[in-house]
This record gives structure tokens, C-alpha cells and sequence, in this order.
């Protein structure tokens, strides 16, 4: 008889002992054996849920939002970073209302897959063989019986060693939805949704308490950096009155010319122009990070995942309330769609042995990866720099040309000359 597992789809808490290369981890992983695949979910140590699924022969990594670890505010370190002079109302208040469109736009993100990677492999999943003492091979990863249970994962060259205690089996009845991913992409009905979904939250909220006027300072405000984000997608200009009506969104109001997305992103002029609106400091930190060499469409388009490089050089250049409520270390972008950086990180890696391989964890993966939380900005890997420009069209009526943003060395450097 064939060896079997107890259910043909099951969920599985296991806990990875801990190693020179990472502490003790728990994971969670769904075994589909009836359709040959395997997803591995564990805590990425960036805010969020790092994912490995085995399928058609392929394996998927991806990462996901993990509202638990992303709901709080330090309001008082946020409004520690806000310039008061740019925000004519209540930070508290305002930190208040980030937290709740933020928590609004997760829920609407949830289950979106980001940092996608994929890779061929030649292992069958559906196949489950008996391998020595008892114990069996499932699709690479060796798995220890104990009566007939699984009870731990063993290393692939040496049985003795136990990398993964199996702490719970339990049948999964569901559906398991293991499909792999693809990058998110631009859908206009869904920018619309996110926003008459934050409309509704903070009609809901209204009914169920008063709304003074700093609560509406807030929102008018951060409708400001919403209606932005819309404007620089295609089709912004076509969904702005519906979007609009869902925020009961009225006029711009950043007072800068380049941070929160102004309407007037195309004909600005350059940070330092005599017609420059808000301060030269602001406007060269938001300009430079509208010109990021390497992004990310999200949320359906809405908005850009930029590089965690970036979006700290911007935090750390200007303290105006728009860059500090979505980009900042408390900001919009913590608590949902993060920024993007690039280096090692752990992953069940293959590694050939013998007449085929096995599955091993550790740090044997290096690519791109997505980083959310306060945290975010610590220990940064990576640095795409920002795209030199040496003519913007929209600004030759201005006078002035962007030249350079990076020397070399790849320092900044922001330099404007006629054109």
C-alpha cells in the first residue's frame, strides 16, 4: 500500500528550531497532496507575511500585508516629525484619521501578493514515499511518522537533525486557494472602490460620534494626498469627480508644489523658482522622491510602492504634514503597502544531493522584498538612486532644465540650469 498522509488537504503549525542564522520561527503551511500543493506562511520580520508555494512545478514567493502586526500609532512620535507650520489643525487628530484610512485601505489590500518571484522546480508534490524508518518524502521536504502522524521536519542529509517540530495537524475543509502570484497592476474600478470604501468609514464613524472641526481638518487634508495619488495614475483626470463625491473632497490644499501630489504636478515649477509655493526644502525632498530610478504600482494603481531608500531620504529631508502622514515612519504607507528593498532574507531553498535534493531554510535567497511597519527604515540594504533628467519638457516654458540628481559617487546633488 501507498504511504499517505492523515488528510488529503490539512494546515500544519510547525516551529523551525533556531539556527546561527535565525531564531526559533513559527510557521503555518496548507499541504493540498489531492492537487500537488504547498503553502508556507511565516512572520518576514518586515511587518508582514513572507509566503513559499509549491505548484505545477514551480515555486512562488510573495509577501502580504498582516494587519496584526500594523495597527497602532505612536502619536506622539509621528506628530514629532510634523512641521506645525504645515499643518493648521490638531496633529493628534490627524495622526488619529491616518490610522483609520489606513486600516480602511488594508482591508481593501487584503490578500494582495507583492515582491513576487517565481522558479522552476522538478518535484512532485502529489507523490508521497516512503523513505528510512518509517518516515516519508512529500514533495522534497522530509517528514518524520510517528503512529501513522507526521511530527517534524528532517534535514535532508542527516535524519537525526530535526529542522521543524510539527506542533498541530489539522483536516482543512476549505478551499485552499494555491495559485501562486503576479504582481499587483492598474484597475480603476478598484482605485474607486479604496476610495468610497475610506468615504464609507468615515461616514460610518460619523454617524456614531460627532465630527468637530479638527476631525474635518483631517480629512480634508489627507483627501488632498488621496486626489493626488489619483491625479498621477492614467486615467485620473476621468475618475476625479466620482472619487471626489466619495470623499467629499473639495480643493488642494499641501501648499507646496510637489509634495502630496499637487494638481499642478505636470506645470510645477522646480524647487528654488522665484513662482515656488512652500519651502525650498520640502519641494527638493518631494521632487527628488517623485524621480525614484525603480517603483511599484499598488492598490490597483492608486498609489506607487517606492524604494525604502527613498521614501527615508524624503522623511528625513522634510518635515511637512503630507509626506509624514503616508510616507513617514508612522505613516499611510507602514501600515499598508510598505517600500521596496533588496538583499538576503530566509526561504526554503532546494539544494541538489544524491539522485535529486531536498528542501532546506535558511538565508539562501537575495532579490527584492517588501518592508512595512515603523521599522521599515532600519537597517536599509539597498539603494536604486534616483533617475538623472536631463529635459523635462513640461518646464521648458519655465526656463529651467533638470540636469543631475546623483554625482558619481552617487551622492545627492540638485542642480537646475537654462535650457
Amino acid at each position: 500500500m501507498s504511504p499517505t498522509l492523515p488528510c488529503p488537504k490539512s494546515k500544519w503549525e510547525l516551529t523551525l528550531a533556531a539556527t546561527d542564522d535565525y531564531d526559533e520561527t513559527p510557521q503555518t503551511w496548507y499541504v493540498d497532496t489531492a492537487n500537488g500543493a504547498i503553502s508556507i506562511h511565516s512572520n518576514d520580520g518586515v511587518g508582514g507575511t513572507r509566503v513559499e508555494e509549491f505548484v505545477n512545478g514551480q515555486k512562488f514567493t510573495y509577501q502580504m500585508s498582516d494587519p496584526e502586526q500594523n495597527q497602532e500609532m505612536d502619536t506622539d512620535a509621528f506628530c514629532a516629525q510634523v512641521n506645525p507650520d504645515t499643518y493648521d489643525g490638531d496633529c493628534a487628530v490627524l495622526a488619529a484619521e491616518v490610522v483609520a484610512d489606513a486600516l480602511t485601505l488594508e482591508e481593501q489590500m487584503a490578500g494582495s501578493k507583492s515582491s513576487c518571484t517565481s522558479e522552476a522546480f522538478d518535484v512532485t508534490i502529489e507523490q508521497v514515499a516512503i523513505t528510512e524508518n518509517g518516515n516519508v518524502a512529500v514533495g522534497g521536504f522530509n517528514v518524520k511518522m510517528v503512529d501513522g502522524l507526521p511530527t517534524a521536519i528532517l534535514d535532508g542529509e542527516d535524519s537525526t537533525v530535526v529542522v521543524a517540530t510539527i506542533n498541530s495537524i489539522e483536516e482543512w475543509a476549505d478551499d485552499l486557494d494555491i495559485s501562486g502570484c503576479s504582481d499587483d497592476g492598474s484597475d480603476d474600478r478598484r482605485i474607486l472602490g479604496m476610495l468610497e470604501a475610506i468615504g464609507e468609514s468615515r461616514r460610518r464613524r460619523t454617524t456614531e460620534g460627532e465630527v468637530d472641526a479638527e476631525v474635518q481638518t483631517a480629512r480634508d487634508h489627507l483627501n488632498d494626498i488621496y486626489m493626488g495619488m489619483l491625479a498621477k495614475t492614467e486615467a485620473g483626470t476621468e475618475l476625479t469627480d466620482q472619487a471626489a463625491r466619495h470623499l467629499d473632497w473639495q480643493q488642494w490644499g499641501t501648499q507646496t508644489d510637489w509634495c502630496g501630489a499637487s494638481h499642478t504636478y505636470g506645470i510645477a515649477p522646480c524647487p528654488g523658482d522665484p513662482d515656488m509655493t512652500g519651502s525650498y526644502d520640502d519641494n527638493a525632498a518631494c521632487h527628488r522622491h517623485d524621480h525614484d530610478a525603480y517603483y511599484k504600482q499598488i492598490a490597483g494603481g492608486m498609489a506607487c510602492v517606492l524604494t525604502c531608500a527613498n521614501d527615508k531620504a524624503l522623511t528625513e529631508n522634510s518635515n511637512h504634514w503630507a509626506v509624514q502622514a503616508v510616507f513617514g515612519k508612522w505613516g499611510i504607507a507602514a501600515l499598508t503597502w510598505g517600500c521596496l528593498d533588496n538583499g538576503d532574507y530566509n526561504c526554503w531553498n532546494w539544494k541538489p544531493w544524491g539522485w535529486g535534493g531536498y528542501w532546506r531554510y535558511g538565508e539562501y535567497c537575495y532579490g527584492e522584498f517588501t518592508k512595512r511597519g515603523p521599522e521599515r527604515f532600519d537597517n536599509v540594504l539597498f539603494n536604486w538612486n534616483w533617475q538623472n533628467q536631463k529635459e523635462y519638457v513640461e518646464y521648458v516654458e519655465k526656463g529651467v532644465c533638470i540636469t543631475k540628481f546623483t554625482d558619481d559617487e552617487g551622492e545627492w546633488i540638485q542642480s537646475w540650469s537654462s535650457c
